[in-house]
């Protein structure tokens, strides 16, 4: 099984994870389960992606955590950084680390729900 989560670290102490969902062991993530962003060990923000349960659930497709001082925008700011770092380390370099394929195929697959973020579709805590 492949590894279902992406940790990105920026310089000023906040860290994004991405987290992927599989169907069972042995298969390859599916799509996003969650979007972290912490300050130092502190969760900040939570947003779910799709949770992998049967039927539509209710804490889907939504922040359910957005820190005082957080707002959307902050999230954008922060999920477009870790896709540029994983775009420009894992395609921008030309040999394609294998260690990078993973967390970057999770970031690609988190742009669909951070355009929602993007359009104000997510309904905020």
């Amino acid at each position: 099984m492949h590894n279902t989560q992406a940790v990105i670290t920026f310089e000023d102490g906040h860290n994004v994870t991405f987290e992927g969902y599989t169907s069972g062991p042995g298969y390859d993530f599916e799509g996003l389960r969650h979007f972290f962003l912490f300050l130092g060990e502190k969760q900040v923000v939570q947003y779910n992606g799709r949770l992998h349960r049967s039927g539509p659930s209710q804490d889907e497709h939504r922040f359910v955590q957005l820190a005082d001082g957080y707002t959307p925008e902050h999230v954008i700011m922060y999920w477009e950084g870790a896709i540029a770092y994983l775009d420009e380390e894992y395609r921008g370099t030309g040999n394609r680390p294998q260690k990078l394929h993973w967390p970057w195929m999770l970031s690609e697959e988190s742009r669909r729900h951070l355009q929602y973020v993007k359009e104000g579709c997510v309904p905020l805590p």
